[in-house]
């Protein structure tokens, strides 16, 4: 039924802005309502318009008084809803209905998601908007962190690159063919190379004074400025001394006193670069192993020694080697006379005024039957851990090479009750071991020099996996009785050399590796001018050519010994 008074549409105009009035003076007759045909824009009505004046009101009124029965037909947007199909208004409530407190995937393409919703979606501190798949929501901020590698730092977000770990930019220039090196700092060293060498050597001698403790135990490594440095016992005036020289062949040297009166005729010393480019020095005074660092390039002012065994009754720090463990700080093998045992000590600090409760790895000796811990040296290997390489003369394993492989960078016991490093026994052939000493190949393995007491031969062992389980044992040199105070270094070309007493000929000698396990070799002699050749010590200088340090027990001279070709050969000369 219809209402009585027939329903008329009245269209406010100011309401609906469907009618536009005439202007001002117009004729008001026959003027047509623009949109008059539409209702909110959008839905058709289906009826003309005409404009009245009705007691000054503008009207629209269809023709018949009736909307069209067939209005949802012909509106154009007459399937919309707030400009919605049907689809996305049934699929928005489902998405509210399945996703509470989420925005789905048609709100954000239709552009009706607003701040209101996100708002409402009540994030807790910390999360960020994430999409996964089919709607978003509110999750935890996964921040990627990073360590800075080695060579790097970080601060902040912000890395950098450590000049002492990484090479800097090359700069500097020399004489056609007269680059030796490219040093740390990226500056160059520049040698004119002699057309001919005549000899293997330039031997400098650090003369001593007469006494019944002979100078000795020198250690020799080379300075961030690509001079040779070296630390030595005094033995006139039982001092530990370091001595920097002041060219590539030590011809002159800058002597500094590093401990005075040691009171001991054991003054064995070691050196090595620390993590910030200046020497260390561990040393044996007088019944208690020490330690020192250089404040300056040549090491001309220390710090005060720090104290790491043998105080009071005990006497430890004999035959100390020095490293540098991967955290940058010293880590030191040494024996302890007091128990006849290998021990070793890990700084917690680069200058040693903190470090870890020293710990005995081999007590299997003893003062009566015999000691183990001999001419210890260390080495850190290329999975970052001390391997440490020994004489030992009893308990477990009689008259044999032994070696330490620790497990962790301090070699200290893990919780519970593993311990933290093994030992094993490389060679036990026929009392081996004496005078040992090891470094990390160039294929990451360790390799020891060292001298075979019942055949009196030079020996080398190189082993072919990290436990050592089956080394590669060559015999060197067996001409005469050879193989005292060994010293092992990598040369330039990736292959062991060695340098070591000839008691026979009372002769310093070289032998340089031709391959990694040293099958193949060339032997030197470097001096053999009087009674030379103990307690040697050898490095690479910045040119690659080795430089020794070691002792004229004929002299109480300390003498240092620069090759003039990568194998320290006589008439060398570079075509």
């Amino acid at each position: 039924m219809r209402p009585s008074g027939m329903l008329k549409l009245v269209v406010a105009v100011a309401v609906l802005g469907l009618i536009v009035a005439p202007g001002a003076g117009a004729s008001v007759a026959g003027k047509a309502g623009i949109n008059a045909d539409t209702v909110d824009g959008f839905h058709a009505v289906g009826c003309g318009t005409h404009l009245v004046n009705r007691g000054k009101v503008l009207v629209a009124t269809c023709t018949n008084g009736r909307l069209p029965s067939n209005i949802i037909a012909i509106a154009p947007n007459s399937k919309k809803l707030s400009g919605k199909t049907l689809a996305q208004v049934v699929a928005t409530a489902e998405a509210d209905l399945n996703c509470t407190g989420c925005v789905q995937a048609v709100e954000i393409a239709d552009g009706s998601i607003d701040p209101g919703k996100l708002q409402a979606a009540a994030p807790s501190a910390g999360q960020v908007l994430k999409f996964d798949g089919s709607g978003f929501s509110w999750q935890a901020d996964q921040d990627t962190t990073y360590n800075a590698g080695t060579g790097l730092s970080l601060a902040g977000t912000t890395f950098s690159v450590n000049p002492s770990v990484i090479q800097n930019r090359v700069t500097g220039t020399c004489p056609v063919g007269g680059v030796r090196s490219i040093l740390q700092d990226g500056t160059v060293q520049c040698e004119v190379e002699p057309r001919s060498v005549v000899g293997p050597t330039a031997i400098t001698s650090f003369p001593g004074g007469a006494s019944s403790f002979p100078n000795a135990f020198p250690s020799i490594t080379v300075g961030l400025d690509g001079l040779p440095i070296f630390s030595w016992f005094d033995g006139a005036n039982t001092d530990i001394n370091v001595t920097h020289c002041t060219d590539m062949a030590c011809t002159i040297g800058t002597t500094t006193l590093v401990e005075g009166t040691v009171a001991s005729n054991e003054g064995d010393t070691s050196i090595i670069l620390g993590s910030g480019g200046l020497a260390g020095i561990a040393y044996y005074a007088g019944t208690e192993l020490r330690f020192k660092q250089c404040l300056n390039v040549t090491c001309t002012s220390l710090s005060t020694a720090a104290v790491l065994d043998g105080v009071g009754a005990t006497d430890a720090g004999a035959a100390p080697s020095l490293g540098i463990a991967t955290d940058g700080n010293p880590i030191i093998s040494y024996f302890s006379v007091t128990s006849a045992s290998l021990k070793l000590v890990h700084c917690t600090s680069p200058s040693c005024v903190t470090k870890d409760v020293p710990r005995t790895i081999d007590n299997t000796g003893d003062a009566t039957t015999g000691v183990t811990g001999e001419f210890s040296s260390l080495t850190i290997g290329s999975d970052g851990f001390p391997k440490v390489a020994y004489y030992s003369r009893s308990g477990q394993v009689t008259t044999a090479l032994r070696l330490v492989l620790c497990n962790n960078t301090a070699c200290l016991d893990p919780a519970g009750a593993d311990i933290g490093f093994t030992v094993t026994t490389p060679d036990n052939t026929a009392d081996d071991g004496q005078f040992v000493s090891a470094t990390t190949g160039s294929d990451g393995m360790v390799v020891m020099s060292y001298r075979e007491i019942a055949t009196n031969v030079l020996k080398v062992a190189h082993c072919n996996d990290q436990a050592c389980s089956a080394p590669t044992i060559q015999t060197v040199d067996s001409t005469g009785d050879v193989g005292q105070s060994t010293s092992i270094t990598v040369g330039p070309y990736g292959f062991p050399i060695v340098t070591y007493r000839d008691l026979s000929n009372t002769a310093l000698k070289l032998a340089y590796c031709s391959t990694l396990t040293c099958s193949g070799k060339v032997l030197q002699t470097i001096d053999n001018s009087g009674d030379v050749g103990t307690d040697t010590s050898v490095t690479l200088g910045v040119d690659g050519y080795p430089v020794i340090a070691y002792f004229n027990p004929g002299t109480d001279d300390v003498v240092v010994a620069r090759c003039t070709s990568p194998w320290c050969t006589s008439n060398y000369r570079r075509r």
